[in-house]
């Protein structure tokens, strides 16, 4: 790949350094992922939309499916493609903070709640069912899980 981007580059009359050319393939690169995270991201986005029956979850409501659609969306994109909380705010037009804060309430909604945990889990079968891979995510909710139980077993010592 450097030198078809070297010849390339003479042809049009530039004589790049070594240094040069390996900081272009590095955009390039980084452009690459970039398309491919944002790809994984809408695609994400649209079957949890479907899920859960919203036209939207970017949109600024705060009913609860719409609240919902965006813990889940947070979560999973988060330990998907490991953005960060800020690249996944810009997404949604809010704040890192907000994405911190939603990331947690889903952690503890689902430790608690066996109807969002069920929901999310089909959900998550509908994502591999579509080709898209949550080998990640699962092993996040698997941990959330073990903890849990962890947690109830610490509290039924104590009494």
């Amino acid at each position: 790949m450097n030198d078809n981007l070297k010849e390339i580059l003479e042809t049009l009359g530039l004589n790049p350094s070594e240094q040069t050319i390996a900081q272009i393939l590095d955009a390039v690169k980084r452009d690459k992922k970039a398309v491919f995270v944002e790809n994984k991201t809408l695609k994400i986005k649209e079957l949890i939309e479907h899920f859960l029956n919203i036209e939207d979850l970017t949109i600024k409501r705060r009913k609860r499916q719409f609240v919902k659609a965006r813990h889940f969306f947070c979560f999973t994109i988060y330990f998907k493609t490991k953005v960060t909380f800020t690249e996944l705010g810009e997404f949604l037009d809010c704040d890192h903070s907000t994405i911190t804060h939603s990331i947690m309430t889903f952690r503890n909604i689902f430790e608690v709640d066996e109807n969002y945990r069920n929901e999310y889990l089909q959900l998550l079968n509908v994502m591999e069912l579509s080709g898209v891979s949550m080998d990640r995510v699962r092993f996040e909710v698997e941990k959330i899980k073990i903890n849990n139980r962890f947690s109830h077993e610490m509290m039924k010592q104590l009494k």
